[in-house]
């Protein structure tokens, strides 16, 4: 790592990529355990009365997309916050000297 300040902008960027990484990342689990048991709530309706019901439906394809989607999607915007700040911090070193390329090993 450099020893340089790293530009202000870029610290926000791998800050909110580590707020919304560790957030989906609390929330992916907590989904992914009690979104089958509200379905199965709202579902009891359905099972026992017979009743169609289409939103049904729509809350099982979006509770199963959350359930997979989530902790992935945090792990990779943690990723993703760690590449910011390396990257950063080589990009904003200074460039070299003309007269660092003088010496050339013998």
């Amino acid at each position: 790592m450099s020893n340089f300040p790293i530009p202000h902008r870029i610290n926000d960027a791998v800050r909110r990529c580590f707020i919304w990484g560790i957030a989906l990342n609390v929330l992916g689990p907590i989904v992914a355990v009690y979104g089958p048991k509200v379905f199965a709530s709202l579902a009891e309706d359905r099972i026992t009365n017979q009743v169609i019901n289409p939103g049904l439906d729509i809350v099982d394809l979006l509770i199963t997309t959350m359930r997979w989607t989530l902790t992935p999607l945090g792990c990779s915007l943690i990723a993703a916050g760690i590449v910011i700040r390396v990257l950063g911090s080589i990009v904003v070193s200074p460039p070299l000297k003309d007269t660092d390329f003088d010496v050339l090993p013998e």
